[in-house]
């Protein structure tokens, strides 16, 4: 590691060993420096009687007889969802004390996710995700059908030619799985590819 621009080290006589820099913390951009703010961020929420899901570690809940607060983490970005809007303003003040975050407002867009609003609730979808996935495989103009696969239909691997590029079919199955998100009918399909 080299000294940051600004810090001088003290001069060492030829006859020491060269002196090194200690890190004192993990910086953005090291292998371990997700797991060091998960633990720091974990650290804080059970501090506010948070608790983690068993099935996915990103997702913190915090139960009361009278309210329920979700709390969702990627990377950095988290995002709240409550019925208390009390507990959701000091969640945030907390936050902001702790790691000096930006409150963006509403949610309009996550993860290639987009999120619409509607007096009756809420709509997921994921319509940019879509159109460039149309145009990344060249099917902007393709007529659209209502079930892309039959379901009678029976894949075989040893039936038909080889793909000359497997790693773009591979590709295209994996963005078609993130479709499913939000297309639930899309997964007969996606399965069968897959």
């Amino acid at each position: 590691m080299k000294i940051p621009p600004g810090l001088s080290a003290p001069s060492t006589s030829s006859s020491s060993a060269p002196l090194v820099c200690k890190l004192q913390k993990s910086l953005y951009g090291l292998r371990e420096a997700s797991r060091q703010w998960y633990a720091k961020l974990s650290q804080a929420l059970f501090s506010r009687g948070y608790i983690h899901s068993l099935i996915d570690y990103s997702l913190f809940v915090k139960k009361s007889p009278s309210s329920t607060v979700f709390l969702a983490v990627y990377v950095d970005d988290i995002i709240l969802s409550r019925d208390d809007f009390s507990e959701i303003s000091a969640l945030k003040s907390f936050l902001d004390a702790q790691f000096r975050i930006k409150d963006l407002g509403l949610l309009h867009y996550f993860l290639g996710i987009e999120v619409l609003y509607h007096s009756s609730g809420i709509i997921l979808h994921q319509k940019t995700f879509i159109n460039d996935l149309l145009t990344e495989y060249h099917c902007s103009d393709v007529s659209e059908v209502v079930a892309p696969l039959d379901i009678s239909l029976k894949l075989h691997a040893d039936v038909g030619d080889l793909l000359p590029e497997p790693d773009k079919y591979r590709s295209l199955v994996e963005k078609l799985n993130y479709l499913t998100h939000t297309r639930p009918d899309l997964c007969f399909t996606v399965q069968h590819l897959s």
